[in-house]
Order: C-alpha cells, then structure tokens, then sequence
C-alpha cells in the first residue's frame, strides 16, 4: 500500500516580526511625545505596517470586549490585542504627561538663568580681565498655558471665533453670523447702508458696471 503524504499547513501569512523590543521603543517614544508615525519609524518599522498591526490588534481587542475568549486567538493575534493596548496606555500617559506640564507651567513660577562674560578691563600684561556673571530671572505663571489647555478642553472657554457650525461642509463663524443678521435688523445700520450706498452711487454711477 503507497504511503499517504502529511498534508503540510499552509501558512497564513508572513512571520510576524513584532518582537518586545520593538514595542518597547514604539511605547518609549510614544510616551516621550512623538507621533505614531515618527515612533514606528525609530522602531524600524513601516508607517503601513505600523497601521495594520494596530487595525488587527483592535479587532481582536473588541471582540474579547464583546465575550470572546483569549483561546480562540492565536499567538500573533493576542499580540498584536496586546500591542495596540499598548500603544493606546503609551498615549493617554503622554497626553496626561504634556497637560501635567503645561499646568505647572500655569501655576507654578519658573527660574530663568542668564550667564554672561564681560571684559572689565585689563591686566598688567595688557591682557583683558574677563567676568562671568550669573543672573536668576523669577517670572511669574503663565496663565495663558491654563486659559490655551481650558480652551481645549471646554467648549466655552473656546474663542467665539472656533465656535463654528457646519452647513454643508461650510464653516461659519457662529459669532460674525449672529453679529450680521443683528446688524440688519437695526434701522440706523440699515438707514446709513442706504445713505453709504447713494453717495457712491452719485460719484461713481457706473461703478456696478466696472466691478463685473
């Protein structure tokens, strides 16, 4: 009877080549305020790369969300739920770590030094006589790191200016719309429109006809 040939398992795809180095010095970079693509790139790895293994790691990340069980998934793919849950961890610390700082920035005074080396003359040799001086500038919180960090983070706090509403892909300024139609609604603004627009119209009668 001929032997039967083992079937051999077909591999699904290439190695993956996510190993703790390379997801230690992404998280590092991460944390140290650098964008993702930035990060994958210290790491040696490619921006398109970078992108699938996270897409891949949040579908496997959802689906335990949703009850699935860590038995159901291999190796790589609980790898790659474990990677994109630490890229998500390494970005929340760095957002948390940038609005720590700029919060100490607003409350808490900052020392400036300033070293400066002069010349005070000279010496017996005719050589200059050289100074240094060292001087400690105490300036004051910057609240404006507090006011740029609460415009961020409460709409109200916003510039009337950013507060927009979008019609149609088209961003008005809520504040100059609402400044407009108050203006037209007023007789005097109206009354001194007209009045504006008879006085050119009188010096310059056929200036309609040279603005098309």
């Amino acid at each position: 009877m001929p032997e039967t040939a083992t079937p051999q398992r077909r591999r699904t795809g290439a190695p993956l080549k996510l190993d703790d180095d390379i997801a230690n010095t992404i998280r590092d970079a991460l944390r140290s305020r650098n964008v993702l693509e930035a990060a994958g790139a210290i790491a040696g790895v490619p921006r398109r790369t970078l992108y699938d293994w996270l897409r891949r790691g949040r579908t496997v990340l959802q689906a335990l969300e949703n009850g699935a069980k860590r038995s159901t998934f291999t190796r790589d793919e609980l790898r790659l739920a474990d990677f994109s849950h630490l890229v998500a961890r390494a970005l929340a610390e760095a957002e948390a770590q940038s609005i720590a700082l700029i919060g100490r920035a607003g409350t808490n005074p900052s020392l400036e030094t300033r070293t400066v080396t002069r010349s005070v003359g000279l010496d017996a040799n005719g050589a200059p006589v050289m100074v240094t001086e060292t001087t400690r500038i105490e300036r004051a919180p910057d609240w404006k790191a507090l006011a740029w960090v609460a415009e961020r983070r409460w709409e109200r706090w916003a510039p009337k200016q950013r507060q927009v509403i979008v019609a149609e892909d088209v961003e008005v300024a809520e504040s100059e719309h609402e400044d407009a139609a108050a203006m037209m609604q007023d007789p005097a603004v109206l009354a001194a429109a007209e009045d504006l627009a008879a006085a050119v119209y009188e010096r310059e009668p056929d200036r309609h006809l040279r603005a098309v």
